[in-house]
């Protein structure tokens, strides 16, 4: 009989799981964030209706995402690299159109939130370059 370990135990497991849990957590909550907001004063109001259609599809995008990413890093595919990328610049770009979106409203981005932008930028980076570092160790089949 062999005896498997569990996936924490592995090589490069303990880096794996804190990853599967981190995007199965925000899967999780950007579906809970879909199912329990309240989009009905943006549906009643003909000039935002698209505004609410775009929150719903973003989050429902987002969820869905994150969950094949937790999913793809559980069975180790290599394809959790390039879904990764695609997330860190889909999240990348729609934060910058919030940013265009709200300077045009009058309301302008100060240093903290410009800086915080930055850093997350750079921590989703970071976890793209170290899937791709596993998918070079052969750690990502």
């Amino acid at each position: 009989m062999q005896t498997r370990l569990p996936l924490w135990e592995q090589p490069y497991g303990k880096g794996l799981t804190l990853l599967i849990c981190l995007f199965g957590f925000l899967g999780l909550m950007s579906g809970w964030m879909l199912l329990e907001a309240d989009f009905s004063y943006a549906w009643r109001s003909s000039g935002r209706a698209w505004w609410a259609l775009v929150l719903q599809a973003m989050l429902a995008l987002n969820s869905a995402v994150c969950l094949t990413l937790a999913w793809l890093l559980w069975s180790r595919n290599r394809a959790a690299v390039w879904l990764c990328a695609f997330y860190v610049a889909l999240g990348v770009t729609s934060q910058g159109c919030m940013f265009w979106y709200v300077n045009r409203l009058g309301s302008r981005a100060d240093a903290f939130s410009i800086g915080f932008w930055l850093a997350q930028a750079v921590f989703w980076a970071g976890i793209v370059g170290y899937l791709h570092w596993l998918r070079r160790r052969g750690a990502l089949r």
